[in-house]
């Protein structure tokens, strides 16, 4: 699972940081090479519990627990205002149990077609 003593500030506090949009997690996916020099990326697929989602109409960096009564929060582009850094969905988790790894996928990230 995750640590959050290793989780770091993100748009909605300090929390576990999930997207169902395969191309938002791309995006903080690493570019590694294998020893013969091809790209690669991993991603992680996850099983979260997110029961009842709070989903606010602005960014809140001191967040470190959904507001009672909700046991996750969801940064929906279609909800948050003026934040045009949030293009797809943000999925947080509050609590280490909250999030199961399940599935661990390794793409190269570029083809060459020559």
């Amino acid at each position: 699972g995750y640590k959050l003593e290793c989780a770091q500030f993100g748009l909605f506090g300090k929390g576990i940081y999930f997207s169902s949009t395969s191309s938002k997690c791309d995006n903080f996916s690493i570019l590694l090479k294998n020893s013969d020099g091809i790209n690669y990326k991993v991603m992680i697929l996850n099983s979260v519990a997110l029961g009842r989602i709070y989903k606010p109409t602005e960014n809140d960096f001191t967040l470190t627990s959904p507001p009672p009564g909700y046991d996750s929060v969801c940064g929906d582009p279609n909800t948050v205002k003026n934040l045009n850094d949030l293009k797809f969905d943000e999925i947080i988790v509050y609590k280490e149990e909250a999030s199961i790894p399940q599935f661990l996928i390794v793409y190269q990230p570029e083809i060459n077609i020559e």
